[in-house]
């Protein structure tokens, strides 16, 4: 049994990022491992993962599909491989990519350590590769531009009794195909692995044909014809987010191919069953731990749904606790239910005891609080209707008690009910309201004679009719009085509410005040920061400009003395060449010989002090100190008087004459800082160094580069003198040894 490690998955180039964690960022690479041995398919960046799979492998083969960098990128780190084992490498060799060239990939200065492994050419296209008893691997041309490699990976199984060859399983990979046209498709019918290249969207295709990737739904096509068991999409533009191809998964699923899966960094496959019982037994405790893993994860998930829920209905409950309105909809639904269960819990008791006018009662005060709950839950605009008509259902209910002698029960939760919970229900109006009318009534029948007289064969008792009304009016007195202090709670409440509110709208203003003062300062700042780097970037490399920006203390502008690397460079005879041309042309000519040289400056990290008519004066090694100054300095000279033969080929293209330049350089201490009045300043350089390289270019005919031995000690790089000579120069008594660099 093998197994298929997925260590990248990208196409084109690397990628990084929380969007890009569950697919992976690395590019192709891909691992069938089994014991101690490993096929390692491809080695882009995701080569750098392999050592956790191939660490117990004491042979390794290395198999290209081809050599574009985003697969053999990651043989740069060798370390993944160990230094016991027995590494094969197989390729496609052609005549410019051979052995010597990946000889020449691992060379010194590039990469400091050099792998050892052997290197074979892949056989021709159908000819097997065994690699193993039980593994070998075909090579067939892919529809791809630059030749890439199509490969049937063939793994045989054995039988556990006699060790024959029982089965043979397939995987196919086309890293780097552009769609499948052209492609003999009965090679690789009915296999068990499609890897794919699944790059592109058939939408996008049409603009990317000839880049050699083909679409995520044509591998889905192309499996259903061939009949594979499985089809993994891989080489993931980085442009792909987890979000973006976690969609595509599910669609290629849905609409296209069930067995679909879009390749993840880490996710393995299954080549092949059981070798040996004692491997096949491990492999089932495998599944067993993980079937416990995933089981462990369900009730982990369905915990935290739980969670979830139960913080949802905390948060539901507080709510409505927090908002009276909502509080006195609760209240409402939850009190038409329970006056629907006691109405039916007393319709049962009046069935079996035969009380015939209070089973039709009750009957209809279950319909009635039913409906009331319903209509009131589900459509919120009928709520005061649904109350009035519920009241008016309890009045009369009331009444009918009364006057037929039937109080039991009803009465006393009624008389309960109605002016203590119905000030929730109905509101406290609405209540009063009722209250008052139930009230009259029970005072017309118990305390009026008019009203007694009614009461034909009455149960009750003196002592009992005068305690009914008193009795309401008490509970109703309390009801009132609860009603009273909740409502005054949610008051005080809105209050708080209301202060918390205007106080996190202050907060919020005052947030927004600062973040535009932030915003104005930051762009403030960021227009300064442009000035200050479009201002210093004509005289100093763009690294340096970042660093003085970035660490304004890097250098000391009020005056800094330092060990330095002067340059300077003067066109020779360029006073006479002036005399013959015209004032545009000498302008057009000068500045695009300025342009020339300043970007080789600039890219040596050389620092622009002056132009004086023709001649530029550099430091080496200022305003940021440097320990490769004089190396910086002499290569400068060097790439300008290279650069020479390129500016005369443009001067003589645009009829100027061909010019020769003179280069001094000399290291030495100056005085480094702003120099100037308050409305004109300049960052200079000033000592006696600074005049010594000028006099050397003073010197120095056209097309040499005379240094002194100050400069030549500083160097780290040995260059070749051409030549050695004293001379006597301006304002410096004893002659000077200056040493001729050749180019």
């Amino acid at each position: 049994m093998f197994k298929l490690y997925c260590c990248g998955s990208r196409g084109s180039r690397p990628v990084e990022g929380r969007r890009f964690n569950e697919f992976g960022g690395f590019t192709s690479c891909y691992i069938l491992k089994t014991d101690d041995y490993a096929l390692i398919i491809d080695c882009g960046t995701g080569f750098y993962e392999a050592n956790a799979i191939v660490c117990d492998c004491s042979k390794i083969d290395i198999v290209l599909t081809h050599v574009h960098y985003d697969h053999i990128l990651g043989m740069l780190d060798w370390t993944a491989i160990p230094k016991t084992s027995i590494v094969n490498f197989y390729a496609n060799f052609d005549e410019w990519f051979g052995d010597k060239t990946m000889k020449e990939f691992f060379r010194k200065p590039f990469w400091p350590v050099q792998p050892d492994f052997n290197i074979h050419q892949c056989p021709s296209d159908g000819v097997p590769l065994t690699l193993r008893n039980d593994l070998s691997v075909e090579f067939y041309s892919s529809p791809h531009p630059n030749g890439a490699k199509l490969l049937m990976i063939r793994q045989k199984e054995l039988s556990d009794k006699n060790s024959k060859f029982v089965k043979e399983n397939r995987v196919t990979i086309m890293f780097d195909c552009e769609r499948s046209d052209g492609l003999d498709e009965e090679l690789i019918r009915d296999c068990d692995l499609l890897i794919y290249d699944g790059m592109y969207t058939d939408e996008e295709y049409p603009s990317k044909i000839g880049y050699g990737h083909s679409t995520w739904e044509e591998g889905c096509r192309l499996a259903q014809r061939i009949k594979c068991k499985r089809l993994i999409i891989t080489h993931h533009s980085p442009d792909r987010d987890d979000d973006k191809l976690r969609s595509y998964e599910e669609r290629a699923r849905s609409e296209f191919y069930p067995n679909t899966d879009f390749a993840r960094a880490g996710q393995t496959w299954v080549v092949g069953g059981e070798i040996v019982k004692q491997e096949g037994l491990m492999h089932r405790f495998n599944e067993r731990i993980e079937n416990q893993a995933l089981q462990g994860k369900k009730v982990a998930k369905d915990i935290a749904k739980t969670k979830s829920k139960i913080k949802d209905k905390f948060k539901e409950m507080t709510d409505i606790l927090m908002d009276e309105g909502k509080m006195r909809r609760f209240m409402s639904h939850a009190t038409y239910f329970l006056l629907f269960v006691v109405a039916v819990i007393m319709t049962i008791v009046n069935y079996f005891t035969g009380q015939k006018p209070l089973l039709i009662a009750t009957i209809s005060f279950a319909i009635g609080s039913l409906a009331s709950f319903i209509i009131s839950k589900f459509f919120k605009k009928t709520e005061k209707v649904i109350g009035i008509i519920f009241q008016i259902e309890f009045i009369a209910l009331f009444t009918y008690f009364i006057v037929t002698g039937h109080p039991e029960g009803f009465s006393i939760i009624w008389m309960l009910l109605l002016p203590t919970m119905g000030m929730v229900v109905f509101g406290k109006r609405n209540a009063t309201i009722t209250s008052f009318i139930l009230f009259i009534i029970l005072v017309f029948f118990f305390w009026i004679p008019a009203g007694r007289n009614l009461l034909n064969n009455h149960p009750y008792t003196d002592s009992t009719m005068l305690r009914f009304p008193l009795a309401f009016l008490a509970f109703f007195a309390v009801g009132y009085l609860l009603e009273t202090l909740r409502h005054y709670g949610y008051m005080k409440l809105d209050a708080l509410k209301i202060e918390l509110d205007n106080k996190v709208a202050d907060q919020i203003s005052e947030l927004r005040d600062q973040n535009f003062e932030l915003v104005k300062v930051n762009s403030q700042l960021d227009l300064r920061n442009r000035l200050l780097n479009n201002t210093f970037g004509r005289f100093m490399p763009d690294k340096i400009v970042g660093e003085l920006l970035d660490n304004p203390n890097t250098s000391e502008i009020e005056g800094k003395k330092m060990t330095v690397t002067a340059l300077q460079c003067d066109i020779r005879g360029f006073t006479h060449i002036c005399q013959t041309m015209e004032a545009l042309d000498i302008v057009g000519m000068i500045n695009h010989y300025f342009s020339e040289m300043t970007d080789i400056i600039q890219r040596n990290h050389g620092t622009i002090l002056d132009f004086v008519g023709d001649a530029i004066l550099v430091v080496f090694g200022a305003p940021i100190p440097s320990d490769n100054q004089a190396d910086d300095a002499i290569i400068t000279a060097i790439e300008m008087q290279k650069a020479m033969r390129r500016i005369n080929e443009w001067n003589i293209a645009n009829y100027y004459p061909e010019l020769e330049v003179g280069i001094g350089v000399h290291t030495g201490e100056v005085v480094l800082g702003t120099v100037g009045s308050q409305r004109h300043m300049k960052y200079d350089a000033m000592g006696n160094a600074v005049n010594i390289t000028s006099r050397i270019e003073g010197v120095a005919n056209g097309g040499e580069i005379l240094t002194t031995k100050d400069t030549i000690e500083t160097c780290k790089i040995q260059f070749k003198i051409l030549d050695e000579r004293k001379a006597t120069l301006k304002g410096i008594d004893k002659p000077v040894e200056l040493y001729e660099i050749d180019y």
